[in-house]
């Protein structure tokens, strides 16, 4: 009984709320994602999936080379902003984030024109470029969007976050399994989700007018009267932040993007099938709450290090365990899934997922390395792991590809990723927290 009440009185906590509001959200959108995944499967078929599968890899590739526009930044900044009310230095972040995105569309443009001739280089097929084309400007139109959620998020609307992000996936994934089931191919799918995305632009418009009279944000006369070398400020650790979550969104659509180059694209579609349904007990937990304790970090920072230190190494303990748990169901659950949903053409995506379920249970231990990073100002130690990490990653896939068949040689790219993070938690944990604290 007593371990049920500590369960239900863990609803009175804020924190734990937000949590529950957006898992709620995502469990929805996983099961919407897990249909549109078999879909898409069925209606490609083996050959044609795998070369969407490419697309998308190539696209994210490069887009994540091309996207500055610091969401994770504006996270950050804009929390810290307006927990302490500061209405000039919530104006100054949005200023910033403003300045950024606009270059950050200028690169995604001048991309989006070079994508075929990259993919000629590359792929050999123009057509490949033509498709990514479509994605580039998916992303253009995303920004604001973006922007939208993360203010929603950070000022703890989590509710109303989760309706329009929710809204717009399910809307997409809908019309896109209606479009493959009117015969559409991967070129109609593409083109459905930059519409949605278009279509919600002014909707996201609308909301952040409407949230931003309510709670008193400061408005756009006010954010342009921000002087530049006030809104900079946030530029250089922004830069810092932006590059840490690049380099992440970079895992593991580079690694398909560098398999795609070496095995046939068939492979590179099995692959990215285990990858989505070993990602559902991680997705079920770790980014939401990885993402909202940047904010509760920020204000536990003022309660001392001890405590900081304390809910950190307790987040990754509930972490593992969740974890842990969630993965031995899946190893049960999803074999069957694959061989009765996605058919026995897709059979070698079982090996594939269930080592990747064991690999990603040391993601949870690295849960609360990027919010304590960028809390101390430290994201230039996850930079540099990052690139440590891609440099081994990189060199084991190039020379391996030539010795092993694609299966090993993915899964040892893909443990290596997971595995060099947990330096940092080390590094946190023994020597950033103890250090501030002794001093």
């Amino acid at each position: 009984m007593k371990f049920l009440r500590s369960i239900i009185g863990l609803r009175r906590i804020p924190f734990v709320r937000d949590v529950a509001t957006i898992q709620v959200g995502s469990m929805v959108l996983m099961a919407a994602g897990f249909v549109s995944s078999i879909a898409f499967a069925r209606f490609l078929g083996k050959e044609t999936y795998g070369l969407y599968a490419v697309i998308l890899a190539f696209s994210g590739t490069f887009t994540a080379f091309f996207n500055i526009g610091q969401g994770q930044s504006l996270y950050v900044f804009f929390s810290e902003a307006y927990g302490q009310k500061n209405r000039h230095a919530m104006a100054a972040v949005i200023a910033n984030f403003t300045a950024v995105a606009s270059v950050n569309i200028v690169l995604l443009l001048i991309l989006a024109l070079i994508m075929p001739m990259l993919s000629m280089k590359f792929y050999d097929s123009p057509e490949i470029g033509r498709l990514a084309r479509i994605l580039c400007f998916f992303q253009m139109s995303e920004i604001l969007n973006s922007m939208t959620l993360i203010l929603l998020q950070s000022m703890r609307q989590i509710r109303l976050k989760v309706i329009l992000e929710q809204s717009a996936n399910l809307s997409y994934l809908g019309l896109a399994v209606a479009v493959l089931c009117f015969g559409g191919k991967i070129h109609a799918v593409l083109l459905t989700q930059l519409g949605v995305s278009l279509f919600f632009v002014p909707v996201s418009i609308i909301a952040l007018s409407i949230t931003a009279r309510r709670f008193g944000l400061p408005g756009v006369r006010e954010v342009l009267r921000i002087p530049w070398r006030e809104s900079k400020e946030y530029l250089g650790q922004g830069i810092l932040i932006t590059a840490d979550k690049t380099i992440g969104n970079f895992f593991p659509q580079g690694i398909f993007f560098f398999l795609s180059l070496f095995v046939p694209a068939s492979f590179v579609g099995i692959a990215r099938i285990a990858v989505q349904l070993a990602n559902v007990p991680r997705n079920i937990l770790l980014p939401q709450a990885g993402d909202l304790s940047t904010a509760a970090f920020a204000r536990m920072k003022t309660e001392g290090v001890t405590v900081l230190r304390k809910n950190a190494a307790k987040l990754i303990k509930h972490a593992l365990a969740f974890h842990a748990l969630l993965s031995l169901g899946a190893a049960i659950v999803f074999p069957p899934v694959v061989l009765f949903f996605y058919g026995v053409q897709y059979l070698e995506a079982i090996p594939v997922m269930l080592w990747l379920l064991l690999i990603h249970l040391l993601s949870s231990l690295s849960i609360a390395n990027s919010p304590l990073l960028r809390l101390y100002r430290k994201t230039q130690y996850s930079i540099l792991a990052g690139i440590v990490n891609w440099t081994l990653m990189i060199g084991n896939l190039l020379i391996l590809v030539h010795f092993l068949p694609p299966l090993p040689v993915f899964l040892i790219t893909y443990l290596i990723g997971t595995t060099v993070p947990l330096a940092l938690t080390w590094y946190i944990f023994k020597r950033l927290l103890i250090h501030r604290e002794e001093k």
